[in-house]
């Protein structure tokens, strides 16, 4: 949230220079309220106040340029301001550079009492705007005050607070808006896109050193997934402990022989061949022993890598893990499960709806946990069935979105859980502002509407259907009207909290 920034700047100073358009010097004789417009063109804003313009007196233009990207003020250029009477320029008035950001200052003296159509000229870096300002009347003599219209509660909100907050206008239009309904939904890859990975042979299965595989782990055609190291049972496994124990046991007896006949070769009693033949035993026992040990090493330890490869059948996304690292399987339990992720399921749940309010729906976003709003018309999208499946005893309906093309979105990842944005029929021809600019204030939605540069309208509005980043208005705002998208709170907090008086400069 933005907090309202209040501008020190517009505190008066002795000897400071005269007030801006808010205040004035104290004089014995009331004066008129200046003239004050405001007028946009697709690249910048015009907020200008000057005194009501009196014949052949000095007139002091206080003129606010804003840059519509970003509300930022305008920094460089010349400012022009033209009184015309049908195609000859009566009078000028030009200043070339900023007084301060976003303010420009010109000066000229008034022509002759009368009406003139003015016209406001802005140029920067050889792009011009005009603005067209209507007709402003030259007086003969000072005019005297004007009683105020009556309307509803003005909140003044000074240019130099919108360009140190985020902030941003939009005009209230008349455009195509359908009824939206939003469906919470988990992301998986379609069903026929998706192949289980089962054990060729009973074992222990053992992922790849660089970690288990998790949902979402990228994998290539024929990439090794898992190794299965071939497990034994029952008898087998105790035959094979039991010639463990009998081989260790004959290795010790030929260890035991082999150190007798060294000692009766010693003696003369028996030949070297004798204890050659013997020590041949030996060895051949402690190759057996040693195999058997790195047998059933690999039977209980999970740390071996030898055995059955598993691997997988395509390019894809693994879907769904069915063991840990180190499970016992048998022959033809499920492993893992793997997608192609070129096609995606959007599975949406929620509590059952009559049939009348789908027919016609049609998916048309997807919001994301970080908040962004993707269209989905790129994706190809399509309804498995015409309307929700309700479970008859939950009346929990599920209703599944295809989606081609699905990989191409990072934010797309199987599991995830997305928001599925629902055109519910046909579109209308209604009064709809940005989505932004409705704010709530206490249970209750209020639209800030731009009277003038500086002055707003705090409205309450009447919402209706919503489409995408746009919220019809049924009453409370006229098209036409420009509307803040961006610092409606602030304007709000400005209006509880007071606008400083002064506008000095």
């Amino acid at each position: 949230m933005s907090f309202l920034v209040l501008t020190l700047a517009a505190c008066p100073r002795p000897g400071g220079p005269e007030p801006h358009g808010h205040g004035h010097e104290e004089s014995a004789e009331p004066e008129a309220p200046p003239v004050a417009i405001t007028r946009w063109t697709g690249r910048h804003e015009l907020f200008v106040e000057f005194p009501s313009p009196v014949a052949a007196q000095p007139m002091r233009f206080h003129a606010h340029v804003t840059r519509l990207e970003g509300t930022q003020a305008a920094t460089r250029g010349v400012f022009r301001v033209l009184f015309r009477r049908g195609d000859t320029v009566v009078a000028q008035a030009s200043a070339a550079g900023v007084t301060r950001p976003g303010v420009f200052k010109p000066e000229t003296t008034a022509p002759a009492a009368g009406d003139y159509q003015v016209a406001m000229v802005y140029d920067v870096e050889g792009v011009t705007d005009t603005f067209e300002c209507g007709t402003v009347t030259v007086h003969a003599t000072p005019p005297g005050p004007k009683e105020e219209a009556p309307g509803g509660a003005a909140i003044t909100f000074l240019k130099e607070t919108q360009w140190r907050i985020p902030f941003a206008t939009a005009v209230a239009e008349e455009r195509p808006l359908a009824v939206e309904r939003e469906f919470a939904a988990v992301v998986d890859a379609a069903g026929s896109s998706q192949l289980t990975i089962n054990a060729p042979v009973a074992g222990r299965v053992l992922f790849p050193s660089s970690g288990s595989l998790v949902v979402g782990t990228r994998v290539s055609a024929g990439a090794t997934l898992a190794t299965l190291v071939p497990l034994l049972f029952g008898d087998d496994l105790a035959r094979l402990q039991a010639s463990i124990a009998e081989l260790r046991v004959t290795q010790a007896q030929q260890e035991r022989e082999v150190k007798r006949l060294g000692d009766l070769v010693q003696q003369g009693l028996r030949t070297n061949q004798d204890v050659v033949e013997a020590a041949n035993h030996l060895e051949t026992t402690q190759v057996r022993l040693r195999t058997a040990e790195e047998r059933l090493t690999r039977v209980l330890a999970t740390g071996q890598r030898d055995g059955v490869a598993v691997r997988s059948p395509l390019d894809a996304l693994v879907s769904q893990v069915h063991v840990g690292n180190g499970d016992t399987v048998q022959a033809g339990m499920p492993i893992l499960r793997v997608a192609d992720v070129q096609r995606l399921w959007l599975t949406m749940r929620s509590i059952a709806r009559p049939l009348a309010e789908t027919a016609d729906a049609l998916p048309v976003a997807v919001r994301f946990a970080n908040g962004s709003l993707v269209d989905l018309a790129a994706y190809a999208p399509r309804l498995l069935s015409v309307h929700p499946v309700t479970d008859p005893e939950s009346r929990i309906a599920t209703w599944t979105v295809e989606l081609a093309r699905g990989s191409t979105s990072p934010l797309l990842a199987l599991g995830s859980s997305v928001v599925v944005v629902m055109r519910m029929d046909q579109p209308a021809n209604v009064v709809a502002v940005p989505r932004t600019a409705v704010v709530e204030l206490n249970t209750r939605p209020w639209v800030f509407v731009q009277v003038e540069g500086e002055t707003f309208e705090k409205r309450g509005v009447v919402t209706g259907r919503s489409d995408g980043t746009w919220v019809q208005i049924v009453s409370g705002v006229a098209a036409g009207e420009r509307v803040v998208t961006r610092g409606g709170f602030d304007i709000h907090l400005s209006s509880l909290m007071g606008t400083m008086e002064s506008h000095r400069h």
